[in-house]
C-alpha cells in the first residue's frame, strides 16, 4: 500500500467528512462525485490510483462506491480508516431516511 498522492495524509475526520459529502452530493450514484473529490479536489489519489482502486471494487461483492470507501479508507488509515470512510458514506443518508420515515 502506498501513501496518498497528497503531501499530507488525510486524518480520520477528513475521511469521514469527504465521504459524507460524497454521499450527500449524489442520488442514485456517486462515482463521479467520489472521483472529483478524491482525485481533483483533495488530490488524495492520482487518476491512475483511482482507476486501479475502482477496478478492484468491481471484483468485490457489493456496491462499487461502498467498496471504494472501504478500500481507500483502509489504504490511508488502516482498519479504522475503512470503518470511518464507510460510516461517512452510509451514515448521512441513513439518518436522512430515518428522519423522513419518522415524519
Amino acid at each position: 500500500d502506498s501513501a496518498p498522492s497528497a503531501t499530507q495524509v488525510p486524518t480520520l475526520p477528513d475521511l469521514f467528512t469527504a465521504f459524507a459529502l460524497i454521499s450527500l452530493q449524489g442520488f442514485g450514484g456517486v462515482l463521479a462525485w467520489s472521483r472529483r473529490m478524491l482525485v481533483e479536489e483533495r488530490r488524495w489519489m492520482t487518476p491512475e490510483e483511482f482507476n486501479d482502486a475502482y477496478a478492484l471494487c468491481h471484483f468485490l461483492p457489493g456496491p462499487n462506491v461502498v467498496n471504494l470507501s472501504v478500500v481507500f479508507g483502509r489504504k490511508i488509515r488502516g482498519t479504522m480508516g475503512a470503518v470511518v470512510a464507510l460510516i461517512g458514506l452510509l451514515g448521512p443518508p441513513f439518518v436522512i431516511v430515518t428522519l423522513i420515515g419518522l415524519l
